[in-house]
């Protein structure tokens, strides 16, 4: 996805630590390797992350504080709550990714929704299979491209957002989040996963 440099800055952070979060002490290679950025930005961010007092560096090894420890389970237990269900939703295969994708962009309110949901029953279903007044939880967009994916977040689109359908036609779907009313192509509605909740 295409982002500013202050919030590429805040997902690289956030994956250097989840990274260590999971796997403990990495090279700086693996770090690199999970950052997918630049040398210099992913240098720029190991130093913030040094100053901060959450990373220190022993030879080419990165490890973590015990500040840094706290903030890696904070980071790695939003990033579970969101892999489980897509687990559910999606396999194995595709869960990490998906939560990879999404962790960075969904409210602590959300996630906390999320790893609410009791996942023994959950169907996935698309907008398109919504019926009107039924209210559901986003747990995805389909979509690949990425201008696309941005405008969706921009207008309130993603994972642990209820839903309502209002109104349909053979075209176009009109949803509502929370007093936001939204006009959505059929094409796009189809993309959009949700799952029902109680």
């Amino acid at each position: 996805m295409v982002w500013g440099k202050d919030n590429a800055k805040k997902i690289i952070r956030e994956d250097i630590l989840r990274l260590l979060g999971e796997k403990g002490d990495s090279s700086i290679d693996e770090v690199k390797a999970e950052a997918e950025a630049s040398e210099q930005l992913i240098s720029n961010v190991l130093d913030e992350l040094k100053r901060e007092n959450l990373v220190y560096l022993e030879g080419e090894v990165v490890k973590l504080t015990n500040k840094g420890i706290r903030e890696s389970e904070y980071i790695l237990k939003r990033h579970l709550a969101l892999e489980k269900l897509f687990r559910k939703l999606f396999g194995e295969e595709k869960a990490h990714y998906k939560a990879h994708m999404w962790e960075h962009h969904i409210s602590d309110e959300m996630i906390r929704k999320i790893a609410d949901i009791d996942i023994t029953h959950v169907k996935k279903l698309s907008l398109e299979d919504i019926q009107s007044s039924e209210e559901v939880l986003i747990a995805d967009i389909e979509i690949l491209d990425n201008n696309l994916i941005a405008k969706a977040i921009g207008i309130g689109i993603l994972p642990g957002v209820k839903v309502s359908v209002i109104y349909r036609t053979p075209d176009y779907v009109v949803i509502c989040i929370g007093s936001k009313k939204i006009v959505l192509d059929d094409d796009i509605a189809k993309k959009v996963i949700v799952i029902a909740y109680e």
